[in-house]
């Protein structure tokens, strides 16, 4: 592999090259003019939102936790943990109560367990040079656990933006009763609409490259705290980061890595909620 025009063929350096190469990436892309605007989301927010309306993640109950465990897929990958999906289904009735104890006192407490947002990191060759680590894209597989702590979070918050009507219609990422056919369908129909009254159409596309990687905590906070995000429930989206920057590198046959924050970000994160967060928040606000 190349790293800094250097080639390297022992794996442990491979290794921690390519989590340098992963949690470093965004340095590489972030300005610091980025200037975000929020007049007219506040204004849109307020819009809809009535006045003293905030959302403060709800406690599970027991039988939220049975269901959530019951639809488990068993053929999904196994985290650090080595727990995967199929043991914990098949013990669901005994590991719900207990289940349900820890992400209950989660919630409470505003913190998200650390051991659930270690990863297990798997380098996948997309197209190119295979010896440039540019080609390549981290595959985050999280204990089996942190699913659970994420639907629940993420069904609660889709509910209460759904309630009052917060999302644009046409968005359809991460939304059920709405796929890529979805949009083009709508997508079509306003062209040949266009076309049948003599217009000309154009279009434009955008590809937003690393968008995940160069999310902006500080501008992901006060967003969240726009839609009217209790504080209590941010603090448990994405909590203070005490470090500077951790990273913990150890070598089997996938890359492993200590999903935290580099020095470019302000907070830690649970990865697939804020995924969903920003592609819910972010698109919409467009």
């Amino acid at each position: 592999m190349n790293f800094d025009n250097k080639e390297y063929d022992n794996v442990q350096d491979i290794v921690n090259h390519f989590n340098t190469h992963f949690t470093t990436i965004g340095d590489k892309y972030v300005t610091n003019s980025t200037q975000y605007q929020t007049n007219k989301l506040n204004d849109y927010v307020q819009d809809k939102i009535p006045a003293g309306v905030r959302f403060t993640i709800p406690f599970i109950k027991l039988d939220e936790t049975t269901k959530l465990l019951s639809k488990l897929e068993t053929s999904k990958a196994t985290g650090l943990d080595e727990v995967g999906p199929f043991f914990i289904k098949l013990s669901s009735k005994a590991l719900a109560p207990s289940i349900t104890y820890l992400i209950n006192l989660s919630i409470l407490e505003g913190v998200f367990p650390e051991n659930l947002k270690l990863a297990k990191v798997t380098p996948i060759f997309k197209n190119g040079d295979k010896h440039m680590p540019e080609n390549y894209r981290p595959i985050s597989i999280l204990p089996t656990l942190s699913k659970i702590f994420e639907k629940h979070v993420a069904k609660h918050f889709y509910l209460y933006l759904s309630k009052y009507k917060v999302l644009h219609e046409a968005q359809s990422g991460f939304r059920s009763n709405h796929s890529c056919q979805t949009v083009l369908t709508k997508l079509i129909d306003t062209w040949l609409k266009c076309i049948d009254n003599g217009n000309i159409v154009g279009t434009v596309f955008l590809d937003l490259k690393k968008a995940f990687d160069l999310v902006n905590h500080t501008i992901l906070c006060h967003i969240l705290h726009l839609y009217k995000v209790s504080y209590h429930s941010i603090k448990w989206y994405v909590r203070p980061n005490t470090n500077s920057m951790k990273k913990s590198f150890a070598y089997s046959s996938s890359i492993l890595w200590n999903k935290l924050p580099n020095e470019i970000k302000c907070c830690e994160n649970l990865d697939t909620f804020k995924q969903k967060c920003v592609d819910f928040l972010s698109i919409n606000d467009l």
